[in-house]
This record gives structure tokens, sequence and C-alpha cells, in this order.
């Protein structure tokens, strides 16, 4: 009889007994590049060699590159035609249409001697004492930011296919070393089907 009521007690229990739901793990945040617009720059230079040229990303710099260069980015699509940086604005920041890991654009401080601040980017880590904000499109789709006006330099501007981009302050004179630096603005098209690339 014992037996009967003690049996009977556990199969009441495990009856009523609520029914825990299985743990489920809450999604990863979505990173800045996934929340922006990918695009791709045209930069515009009247009268100079970087008109109607291209924003590449390269040696963890931005740049404006030629024909001939060919961009390291490592691509989801396997392909090695590339040679653009697929860019994002997101809250005044700049970043690399990179998914899975934070590729950031940011500007260096001057240390250059000519008032220049390299504009450059790294994954995940990003160095302390630069610049992040102050990146936006006009009404044109043309990409600035509010420390001052975008300039590509070279060493030798005849041979370069490659040629680093800084920002010159707004309070600045004429742009620094004028003949081998020039001033430019780029125009940011959409990309209907952007590639996730990782950049090196």
């Amino acid at each position: 009889m014992k037996f009967f009521v003690a049996t009977a007690l556990l199969a009441s229990t495990a009856i009523a007994a609520p029914s825990c739901p299985a743990p489920t793990s809450s999604p990863s945040p979505k990173l800045p590049a996934e929340l922006g617009t990918p695009r791709w720059g045209t930069t515009l230079a009247s009268a100079t060699p970087l008109h109607y040229q291209k924003l590449s990303a390269d040696h963890r710099s931005l740049l404006v590159t030629m024909d001939g260069f060919e961009q390291r980015a490592k691509c989801d699509d396997k392909s090695n035609n590339h040679n653009h940086a697929t860019l994002v604005v997101y809250n005044g920041e700049l970043h690399l249409y990179s998914l899975g890991v934070r590729q950031q654009i940011y500007i260096e401080n001057d240390d250059s001697g000519h008032g220049l601040r390299r504009v450059g980017f790294d994954t995940g880590y990003i160095p302390t004492g630069v610049q992040l904000d102050g990146w936006s499109l006009d009404e044109d789709t043309l990409l600035h930011n509010s420390a001052g006006i975008l300039v590509a330099c070279a060493d030798d501007p005849k041979t370069a296919t490659a040629w680093t981009v800084y920002v010159q302050s707004n309070s600045g004179g004429p742009i620094a070393a004028q003949g081998t630096c020039y001033g430019f603005t780029p125009r940011m098209t959409q990309y209907a089907n952007p590639v996730s690339c990782r950049y090196e």
C-alpha cells in the first residue's frame, strides 16, 4: 500500500511539473558594415592624375588607385577582380564592407610635418588617439570628413598606381606638398550586389 501511494505521488508530480523551455542563444549584434549602405568610390579631381580613379584599401591605408594596381583583399566570391574598396558610412563613421569582422577607417594624428593626417584602417583593434567620426555623404553622394579635405599623395606621381589618402585640416593653407599631393572628392555609388571582403 505504501508503495502504491508513493508511486502515485511521483506520477502526479511528474504531470504537474512545468516544462522548462530549451535555452536559446541571442543573435550576435550586427556590425556597422551590415547596417549601412555599401558603396564604392570614384575620385573627382579635375585636371589632376586623380580624376576618375577608384578608392581602394590596402596595406592598412585608404588609397586612390589607377589601372595596374591589385588590391589584396580576400573576398567571399573568391574573385581577384575587386580593386575597389566597398565602404559603408554609418553614424558618422566609415567602415569597410567586411562581414563577420570589424574593419574600420580612422584618421591618424598629424605627424607628417605637412598638416596631413593619414587615413588608415585596421581589423578589430583600433589605435588609440585616432579620429573615427566626421564622415558624411552630401545630397550628391559625395564623401566628406568634417576635419578637412581629402588629399592623396605619391612619392613619384609619374609612375605611381597607388596614392595614399590623407586629411588636411580645414584651417590649413594650400594643399601640402603641391605637385605630389592633390585634393579630391569621392563620389560614392551604391552597390546593387555588394561582396564582403577582408582587406589586408
